[in-house]
């Protein structure tokens, strides 16, 4: 391997998802790969120019090999770039951590109006002086 400090973009992408499986399949074929715009796609989607991928100069014939199959599945096996290919049991198990997540999430509400509420009692009590001194510290 020679020592080059020359970086190239090898794919540029809009989906974050295609850009992570790109980057897996180059650094599972042990060429070192790094991943730009991220956020900025997140952000500004279609200013951004999209997610690029980035390796060494060296590398860039096998990584055009590994992209095309990568992209050539992607035409014949839509699954590759979509989760499409879960189960009942998959499916079953996120609606009942959904399920959990929003039964816990409609009792926070309930618990800071129940705060506000509280301080807002206090400070009319102290306000009206019906507090006695020894409750009242500040």
């Amino acid at each position: 391997m020679k020592n080059s400090s020359e970086i190239i973009i090898v794919k540029k992408t809009f989906a974050e998802s295609q850009a992570m499986i790109y980057q897996a399949r180059l650094k599972e074929a042990g060429i070192p790969c790094f991943v730009s715009n991220q956020n900025m796609n997140t952000v500004f989607p279609t200013i951004g120019g999209g997610i690029s991928i980035h390796i060494h100069k060296e590398y860039e014939e096998q990584a055009i090999e590994i992209i095309k199959h990568v992209d050539s599945l992607a035409v014949e096996d839509n699954s590759v770039f979509t989760h499409h290919d879960a189960t009942k049991e998959d499916i079953d198990y996120e609606k009942k951590l959904k399920e959990g997540y929003y039964s816990r999430k409609a009792i926070w509400p309930w618990i800071a109006t129940a705060l506000i509420a509280l301080i807002l009692m206090r400070f009319i009590a102290k306000a009206m002086g019906l507090l006695p001194d020894y409750l009242d510290p500040f």
